[in-house]
């Protein structure tokens, strides 16, 4: 059967360039930016990649810039033309102005609960397992809720963080369709999604980019047929320093860290900045990239598709 080649209208690359630079970056990405000025955000891992409110954006030390968000995906994270119209037309109704920058945080507050099934749904299409999904959704550490747009109803998975006191501070999205993910705006980021361990005391925190993969590498454990909750699961909301220290901070017993960042060269330089720094104040490291797979997730739906006998 011939191949369609993707191709992209003319009124989706309309929208797309419509879509503001900063608000599509801190909307999808807003671990790896940092305030530096009223108007102006830096990237966390290349401090010359700044990005204004105006939607203009340049990375100095290359020599690269642009004005659309289009411009950013192919010049920064390597996509093509039409895969970068349609990542950025999937939310585009919601980044059509600048973002509004204040000084003040607006509070907190967890979304509206709703349909929970299709929520369920998408992890466990995901790859991820009935034993974990069971434990996150009971103890309220992952629900579905719902938002609607002129053309049709979405359903977000939401990814929730406590703080010590048991109390939700941190609450961080995905779409269960498309490519939408951001947090809820005045999520605390020293407290990001967590699954805890069975005993307090664990001696092992893994650290991961995201709620899903942390899902994911509880699951491949759980296929391996080892006791899953002997180690707390801490997603970093990207590539932050902020959650480690606060969970070190509270939890004294952790001596061992396994860093479970993504196989890319953001993940790696991380997790190789990560072990320097922990291994010099005495915590044995141990780093768990996934060999073979992007993140722990594509390692557990491979593992998944080789038992299925359909991997290709």
């Amino acid at each position: 059967m011939k191949r369609v080649k993707p191709y992209v209208t003319e009124e989706q690359i309309r929208t797309a360039k419509a879509v503001n630079t900063l608000a599509f970056l801190l909307r999808h990405q807003p671990e790896r930016f940092k305030r530096v000025g009223r108007t102006e955000y830096a990237h966390c891992g290349h401090d010359s990649l700044k990005v204004s409110s105006n939607g203009k954006w340049n990375w100095h030390s290359k020599g690269v810039g642009g004005t659309t968000a289009v411009q950013y995906l192919i010049k920064v994270e390597g996509y093509d033309f039409v895969r970068a119209v349609q990542i950025v037309c999937a939310d585009a109704p919601f980044l059509s102005s600048p973002p509004v920058i204040g000084e003040k945080n607006s509070g907190f507050a967890l979304p509206p609960r709703g349909d929970n099934f299709k929520a369920y749904q998408y992890l466990a299409g995901r790859g991820i397992c009935d034993e974990v999904l069971a434990f996150c959704f009971h103890t309220g550490r992952v629900y579905g809720t719902n938002r609607k747009t002129a053309e049709r109803e979405y359903t977000n998975c939401v990814f929730v963080g406590f703080d010590e006191s048991g109390n939700p501070a941190h609450a961080g999205l995905r779409g269960t369709q498309g490519f939408f993910r951001g947090n809820v705006t005045g999520s605390d980021k020293r407290h990001p999604f967590c699954i805890p361990a069975e005993k307090e005391e664990a001696s092992t925190l893994a650290l991961y980019e995201s709620p899903i993969d942390a899902m994911s590498d509880a699951s491949l454990r759980i296929r391996r047929g080892e006791a899953w909750r002997e180690q707390h699961y801490l997603s970093l909301d990207g590539l932050s320093m902020l959650p480690i220290e606060t969970f070190l901070k509270s939890h004294p017993n952790v001596t061992h860290l396994r860093i479970c960042t993504d196989n890319d060269k953001a993940g790696r330089e991380h997790a190789a900045r990560l072990e320097e720094e922990y291994a010099a104040r005495g915590y044995l490291v141990e780093s768990c990239i996934p060999h073979g797979a992007k993140d722990y997730n594509e390692l557990l739906q491979k593992k998944l598709a080789r038992e299925r006998g359909t991997e290709r």
